[in-house]
């Protein structure tokens, strides 16, 4: 008979452990391959020639063929269909180069084809960067991404199931004890038949052992991330979330860390777990920012702001791995506050006393030596000035006051448009700062700073309607 380790088993360890009883998520088995390893004839192979059965292990090597590629190895245990159950391993990974890849099915109809053909099952792909986890069969989908948490050679426990729940399939991997996917399949494609354990390797040797954590429990997550926000300084950054346990724990106190990134480079994905290397090189981490809300500050103008969540079991005191959430970007133009004409390098929008104002197509602010170009005519009928042509030059007039922009700081488009070098203008009433931001970099905070933001953005809430960037 198989070892089968209930969720029953796994409280009982954790009475043993003096810690309190847990509810059962769902009547799951958690099943040690250390009998199915045993049981040979039980595997179907399709290459039998390069997988050994040994000491209760079992060892597979891709070679590669008489062209040098290597040989897509296919095989799984085939005695028997399961359902709900988690699958209990560990296993050792030799990641040759990061192009091959091994990969471990559930449900699988067919474990002796490659998982995109003729074969539903729900897949997890591990390469020496990330692992993927997909569904195959009725309807291909990505389902989750998360970096490779250990090394080629590395001896690593994996846990990894499906389980059908009322609203879906819930797909469950841990490494080591860490959730890297606690996720429910709601489509209608998901996959809720039974089928075979399944392994796919090419181009790199696979060893599978029985499990070295029997008995143990693994960490909660946080999923279905989500963050939203009104967008302005004074405005509270607010994040909604699963709290997500295999073994139906209670959530305690989960721990938050806000960030800032830079927009254009904002290249990850809705709660893409971070490497520490992107993390340190991608994330500025606010101090001081620990609580499910965060309130925007003037600083946070021209960047996105996200937010990691480290979901904690209230009766275990188990931390979940860091789960990043999606990014709200904390525009520059909703933000220029108070009195005067404020331009954004790039932007169609120009705000004049707090109010949006749409410049055309010809007028969109631009750099040009370091200097911010605006519209001219425009500049002149927002401020209430006359503006004129004088050789040259540019003559801005109002109640018998003139500003002269002299040649060197005026730019005349092809289409006729002339722009002035908005330094030009300092002393043009109602100009009030360069504000110089590109995708939401290098912006100039200090103004901010200065016009009392959170008075200004109460004002700027009352007639804002949708400005952005």
């Amino acid at each position: 008979m198989k070892k089968r380790i209930t969720i029953f088993a796994l409280v009982l360890a954790l009475i043993i452990s003096s810690l309190p009883s847990l509810a059962m998520a769902a009547d799951v088995q958690v099943i040690d391959l250390k009998d199915m390893l045993s049981d040979k004839e039980g595997w179907s192979i399709l290459n039998d020639g390069n997988t050994t059965f040994k000491d209760g292990a079992l060892s597979n090597i891709s070679k590669n063929d008489e062209a040098g590629k290597p040989v897509t190895e296919l095989f799984g245990y085939t005695k028997e269909k399961y359902t709900d159950v988690i699958y209990d391993f560990d296993i050792v990974m030799d990641f040759k180069t990061i192009d091959k890849w091994q990969g471990f099915l559930v449900r699988s109809t067919e474990p002796l084809n490659v998982p995109w053909s003729k074969n539903y099952n729900y897949l997890i792909v591990i390469t020496g960067e990330q692992i993927e986890l997909q569904r195959f069969g009725y309807k291909h989908a990505f389902l989750g991404v998360s970096p490779t948490p250990f090394k080629s050679g590395e001896r690593v426990n994996v846990r990894y199931g499906a389980i059908n729940q009322e609203d879906g399939v819930r797909l469950f991997l841990a490494i080591n004890g860490k959730t890297i996917f606690d996720i429910v399949d709601e489509a209608d494609s998901a996959i809720r038949e039974g089928g075979y354990f399944g392994v796919y390797n090419q181009g790199s040797t696979l060893e599978i052992y029985p499990s070295s954590r029997v008995g143990e429990i693994d960490t909660p997550s946080a999923n279905k991330t989500s963050i939203s926000t009104d967008g302005l300084i004074g405005d509270s950054v607010n994040i909604d979330y699963t709290y997500s346990d295999i073994y139906g724990s209670t959530e305690g106190e989960t721990e938050y860390t806000w960030y800032r990134t830079l927009a254009n480079i904002d290249h990850f994905g809705t709660s893409m777990a971070f490497t520490n290397e992107a993390r340190e090189k991608y994330l500025e981490k606010i101090e001081g920012a620990t609580g499910r809300t965060y309130t925007i500050t003037n600083s946070d103008v021209g960047f996105n702001i996200k937010c990691g969540i480290k979901a904690k079991s209230k009766e275990t005191g188990l931390l979940g791995e860091e789960v990043i959430t999606n990014s709200v970007y904390i525009d520059t133009v909703s933000n220029m506050l108070g009195n005067g004409l404020f331009f954004v390098k790039g932007s169609r929008f120009a705000v004049l006393n707090g109010e949006k104002k749409e410049l055309n197509t010809n007028e969109i602010p631009f750099t040009k030596f370091g200097k911010l170009y605006v519209p001219a005519q425009f500049s002149a009928n927002a401020l209430g000035y006359n503006m004129t042509e004088n050789g040259d030059s540019v003559v801005f007039s109002k109640d018998g006051t003139q500003v002269t922009v002299l040649s060197e700081n005026i730019i005349k488009a092809e289409n006729g448009t002339i722009f002035v070098n908005l330094e030009s203008l300092k002393d043009v009433t109602g100009i009030a700062a360069t504000y110089e931001a590109l995708y939401g970099i290098g912006m100039v905070n200090d103004l901010c700073a200065q016009l009392n933001p959170i008075e200004y953005a109460e004002i700027l809430r009352n007639i804002r309607s949708g400005i952005t960037d």
